[in-house]
């Protein structure tokens, strides 16, 4: 069972492409909406969810912290697939992300990619999933760890979504790294492209934007309003990304 989430807060228009560029590789999609604080209630127009795919689910609580809403995402999640599956635990259960500025490009192709991952074609990450590449407006490409993962060992969110708890109490970091400069340029190493032509080559299959067909989140923030793109992080999340990463 593949989860797409979503959490969003009055991003107009900007929020049906996330969701269905989920609902065509998902088999749900959960929405939850946020009310607006006071303090921003004239940032943005409400979202425009209507007419969705039949596979997508909308839910409103009350509450502005990321973090909590994220949460929230992956317990109804969670309790749809006991629900669904309360015969079998062996039934995967997959939670994938998007912002509600972002698409997921190619996502018809993702259940190809986690049926690989089961049948152990590739690593799984600390989270049971596997990163995605995430591109931005300047053409710079980062992979993002948690993009991807097994909602049976999720457990909670800590700081939006860069910090999750999970089973046992352990707590992971979902960082951004870097893969790519502006206009997808590899980043080369501070010692420098390796010499060895084997080496050379596995670092370029690294370093690369997403390949056509591979699934892959792209962000879209400047079609953002301006009062909302200036507002866009949660008090918290910016406290610690302040803390984590300087004034620089």
């Amino acid at each position: 069972m593949i989860v797409g989430l979503v959490t969003s807060f009055r991003e107009g228009r900007l929020v049906r492409g996330a969701v269905e560029s989920l609902a065509r590789g998902c088999d749900l999609v959960l929405v939850l909406e946020g009310p607006a604080p006071p303090d921003r209630e004239a940032l943005g127009q409400p979202s425009e969810l209507h007419k969705l795919p039949s596979n997508v689910l909308v839910r409103k609580l009350d509450g502005d912290d990321d973090a909590h809403k994220r949460t929230q995402l992956v317990e109804w999640a969670q309790g749809l697939h006991r629900r669904r599956h309360y015969h079998s635990s062996r039934e995967p259960l997959w939670l994938v992300w998007c912002d509600a500025d972002e698409v997921l490009l190619w996502s018809e192709y993702l259940p190809d990619y986690l049926a690989y991952l089961e049948a152990g074609g590739a690593e799984q990450n600390a989270t049971g999933g596997f990163a995605l590449r995430h591109v931005e407006p300047d053409g710079s490409v980062y992979l993002s760890w948690g993009r991807v993962l097994d909602g049976k060992v999720a457990k909670r969110y800590l700081v939006s979504g860069y910090q999750l708890e999970i089973e046992g109490g352990l707590v992971v970091a979902l960082p951004l790294t870097p893969l790519c400069s502006a206009g997808g340029i590899p980043l080369a190493p501070e010692t420098g492209i390796p010499a060895n032509d084997g080496e050379r080559d596995a670092w370029l299959a690294q370093h690369r934007p997403p390949l056509a067909g591979e699934p892959h989140t792209l962000h879209r923030h400047p079609l953002r309003g301006v009062l909302r793109s200036r507002q866009r992080m949660h008090d918290d999340e910016a406290q610690w990304f302040e803390r984590t990463h300087g004034e620089n």
